[in-house]
C-alpha cells in the first residue's frame, strides 16, 4: 500500500484539513513569526463557522509533527519549516526568522551526545539576536498583522 501524502495530517476534505491549509497559506505569506491567536484571527472566515483555539493548536501540532511548520520555542510562535533540521536565527527587534541549513550543526550535536552516552530525542537550535538590517540600524519593526489579538481583544 502506497503511503498517504497527507500521513500525519487531518484527512483531506475535513475541517481540520482546511484549517491546516489555511495555516500553511497564512504562514507562507507572513513577513514574521505568528502566534496561535494571530493564526486564529487570520484563518477565521465570516460565514463559514467559527474556528476555535483548540482547532488551531491541534492543527499546529500535526503540522509541526510532519515538519511543515517549525515552532520558535523561545517566542512560542510559528514559521513555515524550510529545512529538514532547522537552525532558527531570530531577530529580537523586527521578528524576522532565518533558517540557514542546520544539518551539519545537528549532526555534530548528535555525535557529541552519542559520545556522552546520551540519546537525543529531539533537538531545538535557536539563536536570538539582530538581523543585518537591524544591526546596521536600517531594520524596522513590522506593523501588527491585521486581525491580531492584543490584550484579549481582536484588533481591526
Amino acid at each position: 500500500m502506497a503511503p498517504r501524502p497527507w500521513a500525519g495530517r487531518a484527512p483531506p476534505e475535513s475541517r481540520g484539513w482546511r484549517v491546516e491549509e489555511d495555516i500553511l497559506r497564512v504562514l507562507a505569506a507572513a513577513p514574521r513569526t505568528l502566534g496561535a491567536y494571530d493564526l486564529l484571527a487570520a484563518v477565521t472566515r465570516p460565514g463559514e463557522g467559527r474556528v476555535f483555539p483548540n482547532q488551531i493548536y491541534r492543527a499546529l501540532r500535526r503540522l509541526v509533527g510532519v515538519r511543515l511548520v517549525a515552532r520558535v520555542e523561545s517566542l512560542s510562535r510559528y514559521v513555515p519549516q524550510r529545512e529538514a533540521q532547522p537552525l532558527l536565527l531570530v531577530c529580537t527587534r523586527c521578528g524576522a526568522v532565518f533558517q540557514p541549513g542546520g544539518t551539519a550543526l545537528h549532526r555534530a550535536l548528535c555525535k557529541t551526545a552519542e559520545r556522552e552516552g546520551f540519546v537525543v530525542g529531539r533537538t531545538i537550535v535557536e539563536a536570538l539576536g539582530r538581523c543585518a538590517g537591524c544591526a546596521a540600524g536600517r531594520g524596522e519593526r513590522p506593523p501588527p498583522i491585521r486581525g491580531t489579538f492584543r490584550g484579549g481583544r481582536r484588533t481591526a
